[in-house]
């Protein structure tokens, strides 16, 4: 009868070493599985560190962006309040102009006007005549002061 145990017992130590076998095959499939995941995450973690210098990088590019958009916001500005006041100063250059231009005709008309009256009154005192003088209200006045004095 010991040898029925025995029969048993190598039966058992059989199996017992089968388990133990597949044991360690399963442990070292398990070992490289863990070590296809360790390699996995650290490939995840680089991707990962690429991605956030990436993203970085692209947030500062962006920030440059703007400030350039800001400066060019406020260099548009500037051109405009420029070409305005160059319009303006224009405009006003051309009023100027006008304004001259009739100071001029009406001063060619008075000096024609002093040089009839002395060719045909040659000894009349022509100094008392000035051209920015007139008579208002009955008074002689600088046409500037009469201009004040209708307001």
């Amino acid at each position: 009868m010991l040898d029925v145990p025995t029969q048993e017992m190598e039966k058992v130590m059989g199996e017992v070493s089968k388990w133990k076998n597949d044991a360690a095959a399963k442990d070292a499939e398990l070992k490289k599985m863990k070590e296809e995941v360790v390699v996995e995450v650290r490939k995840l973690q680089a991707a990962l560190e690429e991605s956030e210098a990436a993203r970085g990088e692209a947030v500062r590019h962006l920030a440059d962006i703007r400030n350039d958009l800001d400066r060019m916001e406020a260099e548009k500005q500037r051109a405009i309040n420029t070409l305005e006041r160059l319009e303006a100063e224009d405009a006003q250059a051309k009023e100027e102009e006008k304004a001259n231009i009739v100071v001029v005709e009406h001063q060619g008309g008075f000096d024609h006007a002093i040089r009839l009256v002395k060719y045909h009154f040659p000894d009349f005192d022509t100094s008392i005549f000035d051209m920015e003088i007139d008579v208002h209200k009955g008074q002689l006045m600088k046409i500037i002061d009469m201009l004040d004095d209708d307001e």
